[in-house]
């Protein structure tokens, strides 16, 4: 334990302009600990843009044990990501062929991929007439042909139209599906010709390249039943909403810990304040997210069952199982579930270890950051970066750090307005035998908070509109998509409403944070604060709708 001088610092080291005495902190472990104070009257006025963009260059550049192991998880799950991973299954050829006029029942149907499909996962229903359907055998492959899929008709059909139904998982897990339709002639269905095999349908669809209708990707259009639940049903966009949510708060947990109490360290008593006051409530929020990412996980699980499979067979294990082994969403809801239970773990063992201000609480942080990190990757695994075809390792890692970037800056100012400004409130100025002027400032630890808080908004909201548009470049061609598509006017509202939250992220650094010095009760700041992040839950909820939605790249590759 020694005794150490903290003093209020300008842009380059100096010290600020109406910085007074100097504080003295006993400094226990490297860190401050609890704080004798001769005379503190610093002013922030001298706080300039100069100053954010050195505290910016700061979070940037640092390194601690906790970043160095979340590069290294980071490094080994992009070197576990598949190096190509091909678009959206989607239907290339069919036989019989769309609005074709068959002579004769065919004896069975033959579907061909774009990508060899997971068996257990395909669904093929043939209905006739008035909506009968029509028996078939169970789905195989085609010898030698892995993305053919061959269904034999049992089932008696008469005359008339009949419509084939189809359903598969894509690369990412979520459901790809279409329908089609074909004539059987009157004279057939009495028995009058041959079945046919369909062989001479087949070869003029190869000779023509004549594909089947339009197919979508998920679900919409003529190809999905009314009312059908998938991907885009109101219920997983808010299961998704809320993985996105807890995902955010979870990093900004993390960001205020590692970050904004980082930059309050050259003001020794609000960094002992907050420390001592905010730590415990910050693993607490910690916990409720990640329990809230468990939460989502498992209505997920149910919901992509529901999704792929009949109603009265979406709770088959069996069927379970094939999903989250062999697809790339079942592979990312995995690693989903473990990592939450990691993060859960450390911010718990973080949680007991500042209620009883014991040394573990540093190593709960450190297993928090570790879990956390690897929940980044998982909304990429189960979204369109995991179905671009070639370089999907740069596309998931946009996608990371795209989560990361939102949680560092609507998260955390989830976590400043909820546990630290209440704690700035709540903070009584305190007497000691070297501060008999009592001059500690209540303003002055809200003002120093908020100007730790600015830079790292800065740099994670930077990184957001960064990645977004790396995102968008994967996803969107070509240009005017963004207006003749609904991914592309989805694409635009979020853009819209992410300009809003920049646009009161700005009004409060230039407006509302100069003047807290002056203001007794941070009114002003609480409401643009919750204004901002009432504007920062529309984006997400976008975002959750956004990530089902086919992209124009996946109209083209269809």
């Amino acid at each position: 334990m020694a005794r150490g001088t903290a003093c209020c610092s300008g842009p380059r080291g100096g010290a600020g302009p109406a910085c007074g005495t100097a504080a003295h902190a006993l400094i226990r472990d490297g860190q401050p600990s609890e704080i004798a104070v001769e005379e503190v009257d610093c002013g922030w006025r001298w706080v300039s843009q100069s100053f954010i963009v050195h505290k910016t260059h700061a979070i940037l550049t640092f390194t601690t044990p906790s970043m160095k192991a979340s590069r290294l998880i980071l490094a080994v799950l992009l070197m576990l990501a598949p190096g190509t991973i091909h678009a959206h299954g989607g239907l290339k050829r069919s036989q019989p062929v769309a609005n074709e006029r068959l002579s004769a029942p065919p004896r069975f149907i033959r579907l061909e991929f774009s990508d060899a499909p997971a068996l257990a996962l395909v669904k093929v229903e043939l209905r006739g007439p008035r909506g009968v359907r029509v028996q078939l055998e169970s789905a195989r492959l085609e010898p030698e042909a892995p993305r053919v899929v061959l269904i034999p008709v049992v089932g008696n059909m008469t005359a008339g139209e009949f419509t084939v139904t189809w359903q598969l998982a894509g690369a990412d897990g979520h459901p790809v599906h279409g329908r089609y339709r074909f004539m059987v002639e009157e004279y057939a269905a009495r028995g009058e010709g041959a079945a046919s095999t369909g062989e001479d349908s087949d070869a003029n669809t190869r000779d023509s390249g004549q594909s089947t209708p339009f197919e979508v990707h998920h679900a919409g259009g003529d190809s999905a039943a009314e009312g059908e639940f998938d991907a885009e049903s109101p219920a997983y966009v808010a299961l998704r909403f809320l993985l996105f949510v807890s995902l955010i708060a979870s990093f900004g947990t993390l960001t205020y810990r590692f970050a904004v109490l980082r930059l309050l360290r050259h003001h020794a008593r609000t960094y002992a304040l907050l420390r001592r006051q905010t730590m415990q409530r910050a693993a607490t929020w910690g916990v409720i997210a990640t329990a809230g990412v468990g939460v989502a996980a498992a209505g997920r699980l149910v919901a992509q069952s529901y999704a792929m499979n009949t109603p009265g067979g979406a709770l088959d294990w069996g069927f379970i199982g094939v999903m989250v082994t062999q697809t790339v969403w079942g592979w990312g809801w995995l690693l989903q579930v473990a990592a939450s239970v990691i993060a859960a773990a450390g911010f718990t063992v973080a949680r007991r270890a500042q209620a009883h201000n014991s040394r573990g609480a540093e190593a709960g942080w450190l297993i928090a950051a570790s879990g956390t990190l690897m929940l980044a990757v998982t909304p990429a695994l189960s979204g369109h970066a995991s179905a671009v075809t070639g370089k999907s390792g740069v596309a998931i890692l946009a996608d990371a750090m795209h989560v990361i970037g939102a949680g560092g800056w609507l998260g955390t100012l989830l976590v400043v307005l909820l546990v630290a400004i209440p704690a700035t409130a709540r903070a009584e100025p305190e007497r000691t035998e070297f501060d008999f002027r009592n001059s500690y400032s209540r303003q002055g630890a809200l003002a120093s908070l908020m100007h730790a808080f600015s830079p790292v908004a800065l740099a994670c909201g930077a990184l957001v509109g960064l990645m977004g548009v790396v995102a968008a470049w994967f996803h969107v061609d070509p240009l005017s998509a963004l207006w003749t598509t609904r991914y592309g006017r989805l694409l635009l509202l979020k853009l819209a409403l992410l300009v809003g939250v920049g646009a009161l992220g700005a009004y409060n650094w230039l407006r509302i944070i100069p003047a807290l010095e002056e203001e007794r009760d941070p009114i002003r700041l609480r409401r643009a604060a919750t204004a901002e992040l009432i504007i920062g839950a529309a984006v997400v909820l976008v975002t959750a709708v956004l990530v089902a939605t086919p992209s124009p790249r996946d109209l083209t590759n269809g």
